[in-house]
């Protein structure tokens, strides 16, 4: 229920907002994937977020 509360918070806040507050509580862990100016996907994701993140070779 969290999660699901957290993602609904984010879309309302936007990309800016929701980055803010992620860094402002280490107990967030969050992968963002979004459009950027040029319409490719970019990502962004929180330090604790890296453990869950296998480097593709």
């Amino acid at each position: 229920m969290t999660a699901d509360a957290l993602a609904t918070a984010f879309m309302v806040m936007g990309l800016e907002e929701a980055e803010k507050f992620c860094k402002a509580d280490p107990n967030i862990d969050a992968y963002f994937i979004y459009s950027g100016k040029d319409g490719k996907f970019e990502t962004y994701f929180t330090e604790g977020i890296k453990k869950y993140i296998k480097e593709i070779k």
